[in-house]
């Protein structure tokens, strides 16, 4: 199926998902949000320095996304976040590449740095960018 208006492939960590994602945490810029944030980005950047990986890529935005996998009650507000990893390869920042798993970086660095990054008290799920520029932006806007 031909989606042109999707500029993002990203794999899901975790068990397999069943059906479509429709629980949304209402998200404010605030300061619970932006901790969340802040808490998941050095969890991911501790990881990389731990494993010496910083070289191996020359970006990694960590992005928060109102998505909250696997809710086990509808009936209760949805309250988790997901977080995207987004490592990258460039030389130029105009185009480049996402950083493969057992390519540019070890598998073993990313399943350490989403265990790490799960481990965030109200994260729902991590997800992996896969999306070279073009047709992806370095950081998602």
């Amino acid at each position: 199926m031909l989606c042109p208006n999707v500029n993002r492939c990203c794999f899901v960590f975790g068990d397999k998902i069943e059906g479509p994602v429709r629980d949304i945490t209402p998200t404010l810029l605030n300061p619970g949000a932006i901790s969340r944030l802040r808490e998941a980005d050095a969890a991911a950047m501790d990881m990389l320095r731990q494993h010496d990986a910083l070289k191996l890529v020359s970006q990694m935005p960590v992005v928060l996304l109102p998505l909250h996998f696997d809710r086990a009650s509808r009936h209760d507000p949805s309250t988790k976040h997901s977080v995207v990893l987004r490592p990258f390869v460039t030389q130029d920042f105009m185009t480049g590449s996402a950083a493969i798993p057992g390519q540019h970086i070890p598998e073993a660095i990313v399943n350490d740095t989403v265990a790490a990054v799960s481990g965030v008290l109200g994260i729902s799920r991590v997800m992996y960018d896969l999306t070279d520029k073009p047709p992806g932006t370095t950081e998602w806007e």
